[in-house]
């Protein structure tokens, strides 16, 4: 299983392969952004010297996504550094679903007992105003427990569809927000909170940074801006979850995380799957909570990463969630399964921002706040997290804790 899924990750996109032998970044792709009021000759110019054409860009940070010959990209991003009118440019990272499929199927959500669900439903189970973005492989909207879910779609990614045709990011929807007291399959934290879905990864499960970046920015109404930089829409989304990564540093896209943030946004961020404490992006930007995995003895999880720079710890390992029926990478006929991964800690994280936003939490602040202040501190807190595992009940306030 996992050389299949390598294989399939490594054809999704050209790119540099790294140590751990999956590229992480394009190897036909700069990122290029232009020092204010550069004029458009000039631009040209710079592209024509760099042998570089525009393919498209992230609008909400006026970055040029640049497409150059295949294997040349660090030959021309030292072309593009070197232009005085190029205010920065970097290769074009690739983030990819960070999970590792299970073969068991539970049948029973032992994750929500550990955090304290029950207790914390009885004080909220969400609102309806509240929406998480779930920046993914996209979402089977038509699941029978996410059916009218999804309010707004969005395909940033090379793919023909926003449907998930991978299922990573209908298992981390379920998670976040199934439909819940239905008397069908699943219940997801927060229960009445409605989803996004901001396909920003392609079917085989791996995207470029520049399509991340969008989907960040799009959650947020940061999609189009005028001269000023000033976003022209309003927020979607008061949450965004990020069941995604890669080892590459990019100002784009720290540049997407901060803004979203400064719009009043809470990231949750995978951690990565690596039993490393080397940094993984986005989750190691300060605007994101950085979320480890917790197996059910409530200890790490052996596969999660780990780190002073990690924030918080959920469930994450055998977490029973919605996957696509059919035609899927990764379906199954009772439209269920039991997956691994810290992408599966991270949605409960974000189902507790949205409870939390639901209960007339103020600030983006605030929320995170009252996440990690009231978060459980098991065993490996303040080695492998700062601030403990998450604990539901506690954070909305609830009792029997």
């Amino acid at each position: 299983m996992t050389i299949l899924l390598l294989l399939h990750l490594a054809l999704d996109l050209p790119g540099l392969a790294s140590a751990q032998g999956r590229p992480e970044v394009r190897d036909d792709e700069v990122l290029v952004k232009f020092k204010p009021g550069t004029p458009a000759a000039s631009q040209a110019a710079a592209h024509q010297q760099a042998g570089g054409q525009v393919a498209r860009e992230v609008r909400g940070l006026d970055v040029k996504v640049v497409q150059v010959a295949g294997g040349q990209a660090e030959n021309r991003l030292l072309a593009y550094r070197q232009n005085p009118n190029v205010e920065y440019a970097e290769l074009n990272g690739i983030a990819y679903a960070d999970w590792s499929p299970s073969d068991q199927l539970y049948r029973k959500q032992w994750a929500l007992k550990a955090i304290g669900q029950p207790q914390a439903w009885d004080v909220t189970r969400g609102s309806s105003a509240v929406s998480i973005a779930v920046l993914d492989t996209g979402i089977r909207a038509t699941h029978p427990d996410l059916n009218g879910k999804v309010v707004a779609s969005r395909n940033f990614t090379s793919s023909a569809t926003d449907d998930d045709r991978y299922g990573h990011g209908t298992h981390v929807s379920g998670s976040a927000a199934a439909l819940t007291d239905n008397a069908t399959g699943i219940a997801g934290v927060c229960a009445n909170c409605r989803v996004l879905n901001g396909k920003v990864l392609g079917d085989y499960g791996s995207g470029a940074y520049d399509w991340v970046a969008n989907g960040v920015l799009w959650a947020v109404g940061c999609d189009s801006v005028d001269r000023a930089g000033n976003c022209l829409n309003p927020p979607r989304a008061k949450v965004i979850s990020m069941s995604l990564g890669g080892s590459f540093d990019s100002l784009t896209l720290h540049n997407a995380v901060d803004k979203a943030w400064n719009r009043g946004a809470v990231l949750s961020c995978a951690a990565g799957n690596n039993s490393s404490s080397t940094p993984f992006y986005p989750a190691t930007y300060q605007n994101c909570i950085a979320v480890a995995a917790t197996s059910k003895r409530d200890v790490k999880a052996s596969f999660s990463n780990f780190g002073q720079w990690v924030d918080v710890a959920a469930p994450g390992d055998g977490i029973l969630s919605t996957v696509p029926l059919d035609n899927a990478l990764y379906a199954d006929p009772s439209g269920y399964a039991s997956w691994s991964g810290t992408s599966m800690a991270t949605p409960h994280v974000a189902g507790l921002a949205g409870l939390l936003w639901s209960k007339g939490l103020s600030s983006q602040s605030s929320v995170r706040w009252q996440i990690e202040s009231t978060a459980d501190p098991i065993s490996g807190t303040g080695n492998y997290w700062a601030s403990g595992r998450i604990n539901a009940c506690r954070a909305v306030g609830g009792t029997g804790c």
